[in-house]
């Protein structure tokens, strides 16, 4: 959660948040009614694209 400001920095506007709590393995773009930054949070992506080539699926309930 420390490094989230970095990516803001780093992709020019929020970045696409990730979670593989619980073997989850899923993400969630800004602007969803899901989007949160929580400290179980690791990975950030600028694009969903890179989430995805990382293994990460769209978290969409």
């Amino acid at each position: 959660m420390a490094s989230y400001p970095l990516h803001v920095v780093r992709c020019g506007g929020l970045p696409v948040v990730a979670t593989d709590f619980a073997a989850a393995m899923s993400y969630q773009v800004p602007g969803g009614s899901n989007y949160s930054v929580t400290p179980l949070d690791g990975s950030f992506f600028c694009t969903e694209a890179e989430a995805t080539a990382a293994g990460y699926h769209r978290y969409d309930f």
